[in-house]
């Protein structure tokens, strides 16, 4: 049998006492860094959480293509013209008809948002040709366009002209007493543009040797005037 010793009885170690006799100070910093990873980890799970229930970014959707505007060339916006005019209204050639074909080309400057382009005119040749065999022309100078409203403009004219057939002294019974085979042309139109490339214009057309404006001096100053219709395809 086990004996006591008088006065002394066995010791019982407990859980409880063996804890108490762990000295936490000499571990202290093992439990910081415990402590520590353990508060990251808790801070970092809601957002661990969110990024797992977010959809992965979509890729971006192209924009429209860049509009590339077409390209031109020097001749687009010039003009082929052709018509039919009353010729030599009010002189002995009068009651014969002209036949008219015209070319009128771009303006030399391309910045059509200046205001100032209306006041450089377009280069034009030409050239009336006459029915009945009486005065016939060739032409060219200047024209200035002017839009109005809607579709209408108006246009002026004026340049040079060279008359072949054109009499100097004329003989008052069928043609004219010119002065000069050398002319002035000078005129104007009213037009409408009913389309991208189309428009109509009511012409007037004067042929002189300038002897009443310019005193060129020239003893026959027979003017012609025309009035005609010019039907006109855009480029």
């Amino acid at each position: 049998m086990w004996g006591e010793s008088a006065g002394v009885r066995p010791q019982v170690v407990t859980p409880l006492g063996r804890l108490a006799g762990f000295h936490f100070a000499e571990h202290r910093p093992v439990y910081k860094k415990v402590i520590g990873i353990t508060v990251a980890c808790v801070a970092a799970m809601p957002l661990i959480a969110i990024a797992a229930d977010l959809e992965p970014a979509s890729p971006p959707i192209p924009g429209p293509p860049p509009i590339v505007a077409p390209a031109t060339s020097w001749w687009t916006g010039t003009e082929l013209r052709a018509g039919a005019f009353a010729h030599g209204v009010g002189s002995v050639e009068h009651n014969t008809v002209d036949a008219s074909v015209e070319l009128v080309l771009p303006s030399l400057f391309s910045d059509k948002q200046s205001w100032w382009l209306l006041l450089v005119p377009r280069p034009y040749v030409g050239g009336m040709i006459n029915a009945s065999g009486l005065t016939s022309s060739v032409r060219g100078g200047a024209l200035w366009h002017f839009p109005l409203w809607g579709g209408f403009f108006a246009e002026g004219f004026f340049g040079g002209a060279y008359a072949p057939n054109g009499s100097i002294n004329g003989d008052n019974i069928r043609h004219a007493g010119l002065g000069s085979r050398a002319l002035f042309n000078a005129g104007g139109s009213i037009g409408y543009q009913f389309s991208e490339h189309w428009s109509l214009l009511a012409t007037f057309d004067h042929l002189s040797n300038g002897k009443t404006v310019f005193g060129t001096g020239f003893n026959k100053n027979q003017g012609l005037n025309d009035y005609g219709l010019q039907l006109s395809y855009i480029f």
